[in-house]
Order: C-alpha cells, then sequence, then structure tokens
C-alpha cells in the first residue's frame, strides 16, 4: 500500500491499539487467562462492541434516510416515468430539478458514513494485526503486548501463525470474524 495511505491511517491504527491494549488489560484484570488467548479474544470482541456503539447515531441516521427515500420513491417514479424518453435540455434540467424538489420536501440524501467508518476501522485493524504478528510494536500496544498477542491462540490457531506459508496471517482470520461481527447486522 501507499506511504501516504499508510500514513493517513496511522492513527487509526495507532487508536485502535490503544483501545486494544486497553481492552486486553481489562479482560486481564478481570481474571481472564489463559496465556491471554481469551483476554485477547475478549478484547476484540470489546472492540467490535465499541465501535458498533459508536455507530449506532450514523446507523439511526442512515435509517431515518431510507424510510425518507421509500416515502419519496412513488413521486420519484412518477417523475421519472413522465419524463422516460425524452433528452431535450430543457427537460433534463426540468426533471432533475423536480427530482431536487420532492428529494429536498422527503429529507432525502445519500449516507454512507457507517459503511466508511466501518472500512476505515477494519483498514486499520488488519494494519494492526499484520504489525503484531511482525512483532512490531504500535501506538499502545507495547512490545510485550504484542508478545503476548503473538503467543495467544484462538481455537487452536495461533494469530501470529501463517496460513499456508504465505504473506497472509492468521491474525486475517480473527480480522475476517471482527468483519463479520461488525457488518453483520
Amino acid at each position: 500500500m501507499s506511504e501516504l495511505f499508510m500514513s493517513l491511517l496511522f492513527p487509526v491504527e495507532s487508536a485502535i491499539a490503544w483501545l486494544l491494549a486497553g481492552l486486553h488489560s481489562a479482560a486481564l484484570t478481570m481474571g481472564l487467562a489463559g496465556g491471554g488467548s481469551a483476554a485477547w479474544l475478549a478484547a476484540l470482541v470489546g472492540l467490535v462492541l465499541v465501535v458498533r456503539g459508536l455507530l449506532v447515531p450514523l446507523t439511526v441516521r442512515q435509517v431515518r434516510l431510507a424510510h425518507a427515500a421509500a416515502r419519496a420513491r412513488p413521486a420519484l417514479a412518477d417523475i421519472a416515468r413522465r419524463y422516460a424518453g425524452r433528452t431535450d435540455p430543457d427537460s433534463v434540467r426540468r426533471q432533475l430539478a423536480e427530482t431536487r424538489a420532492v428529494r429536498d420536501q422527503h429529507g432525502v440524501s445519500f449516507g454512507i458514513g457507517p459503511m466508511l467508518i466501518q472500512g476505515v476501522v477494519l483498514l486499520g485493524l488488519y494494519r494492526l494485526l499484520v504489525d503484531v504478528a511482525a512483532g512490531r510494536a504500535i501506538g499502545a500496544m507495547s512490545i510485550d503486548h504484542v508478545a503476548a498477542a503473538r503467543s495467544a491462540q484462538v481455537a487452536g490457531v495461533g494469530l501470529a501463525d501463517t496460513l499456508g506459508g504465505g504473506s497472509s496471517h492468521a491474525l486475517l482470520v480473527v480480522a475476517i470474524l471482527a468483519i463479520l461481527a461488525v457488518t453483520v447486522s
């Protein structure tokens, strides 16, 4: 990935590292042990819950926008039917103006905020997991945290094991599970 993209993603990766380290420490404090594996799994689940909790206001807004779009759909379909086949500039301009007016009347806009935020968080999580697998400390994830995460196992798979000897890490499995937990309602 490009250097610019990585530099833009670094604050997100650092924030996730801070949150994971804190959640891991809290899980250990609450008594989760087992070499820290259960604590790391609890930290990942906690991360998912925090991200989903932070996205609730955006999700509510997106649902409201979807309802507004459903209310506007009959009027928009009527406009499309009336202007079907017309390609002259005046008709196209009037169609766009009427469409805008209906969307404004019903409060319809396009909201992709939750999806974008989840994507950025998941990319940051993936980058963090790659750094952990490589043994690099990042943000609040000290070398001790990284060593503990690398020795942890989830479902018998070490978090730092490689899959098929390639460049993909078993952490990708955990990242995919986190992705599914974040995106599946």
